[in-house]
């Protein structure tokens, strides 16, 4: 039996319809046009230690654009194009993930997140041109399923912008140049050592 699907929905904030985008002289899809690097993909990362009488974790996580997560290096779902197009406006919808197996005493996740529906140049600004953005949950439970902690995507997280997928777009392709460093640590560092490459994560302001 398939679960029922999970969403956020606020028709209140559905903004006025705008110019329809074939109405201006706008370009499509053009073989002439000549895909080049950009300075990388937004990137976020924390580390979290599982607390006691640990039992099961699950992740709930969701992106203004498209995104994948790895927790401890490891690929976390095998879905494409997550969380798929949705009117941004009005809801965005979420994925979670039984990820015990995947998690240690001491652990890191890592999200990529890229324009997807919403910044690409499929949007044609409908949503304003705005960065993507990545909101995460991560819950612990004991043996008897009773929630005893947990994680939340907030300014404590680093991103940096950067790695080997140079750029990605869903009308242009990819962008990836395999000779550049991943930019983000997979597993946690050595204790003592600094990241010089991350900086704190800020709070998404936005209408929606």
């Amino acid at each position: 039996m398939n679960e029922k699907a999970k969403f956020i929905c606020n028709p209140l904030t559905k903004p006025d319809p705008k110019e329809h985008p074939w109405a201006a002289s706008r370009f499509f899809n053009s073989a002439d046009r000549t895909l080049t690097p950009g300075d990388g993909l937004s990137a976020f990362r924390c580390e979290f230690d599982l607390p006691k009488g640990t039992e099961k974790v699950t992740l709930t996580a969701t992106a203004l654009g498209v995104f994948d997560v790895y927790v401890n290096g490891k690929r976390v779902g095998n879905e494409e194009m997550k969380p798929g197009w949705t009117d941004y406006a009005c809801r965005v919808f979420e994925f979670e993930y039984d990820i015990t197996d995947l998690c240690e005493e001491k652990s890191a996740l890592i999200a990529t997140v890229s324009g997807g529906w919403f910044s690409g140049r499929i949007s044609f600004g409908t949503y304003g041109w705005q960065v993507p953005a990545f909101a995460a949950e991560i819950n612990y439970y004991d043996k008897d399923d009773n929630r005893i902690g947990g994680v939340v995507s907030d300014e404590n997280w680093d991103t940096v912008i950067g790695g080997q997928i140079l750029f990605a777009d869903i009308w242009d392709g990819e962008y990836r140049d395999a000779t550049m460093p991943t930019s983000i640590p997979s597993r946690r560092p050595t204790p003592g050592k600094k990241h010089r490459c991350l900086t704190a994560t800020h709070r998404l302001s936005c209408p929606m």
